[in-house]
């Protein structure tokens, strides 16, 4: 796994557009495991937006971690 230095990081609330991204990172960090998908995820935005966070590589805008 490559390491990303934290100054080329940002960290901040999902959202919607992450999705994808997301299902890609849990399927990488969890093979063989269903990963969610775009209901549970929507699911919590709703019920607690500031909770959900992404960490995303600023030169390519790929999602690198995520915490919800």
């Amino acid at each position: 796994m490559n390491r990303i230095r934290p100054e080329k990081i940002e960290v901040r609330n999902t959202k919607e557009k992450d999705f994808d991204g997301i299902a890609r990172l849990c399927g990488k960090v969890y093979p063989g495991t269903p990963s969610w998908g775009p209901p549970q995820l929507s699911s919590h935005l709703a019920v607690y937006p500031e909770g959900q966070f992404v960490a995303v590589e600023k030169a390519t805008g790929e999602i690198v971690g995520m915490a919800a």
